[in-house]
């Protein structure tokens, strides 16, 4: 009974040691209008290696890009009406 508790912790504690050994930590910068355009994008994009930062920086971008659409939003009023 001893020997299950044993291997059962050591697995346990080895699979929680591993699981972020895939990068899994990486930091993502932050969205910005520099670093969502261009070649600036082309560039930090390269440099993230691990998949799941990659899809969040692409996400936070477009959310980001989504943003500035909507800020850019004018008034424009109708014409008037003639009844």
């Amino acid at each position: 009974m001893m020997k299950l508790k044993s291997t059962v912790f050591i697995l346990f504690l080895s699979t929680f040691l591993l699981a972020g050994c895939e990068g899994g930590n990486a930091e993502v910068p932050e969205p910005s209008r520099e670093a969502c355009t261009g070649d600036e994008y082309q560039k930090i994009f390269g440099e993230i290696v691990n998949d799941n930062a990659r899809r969040e920086f692409e996400d936070a971008c477009r959310s980001y890009q989504v943003e500035e659409e909507v800020r850019e939003w004018e008034f424009k009023a109708s014409p008037k009406d003639d009844f």
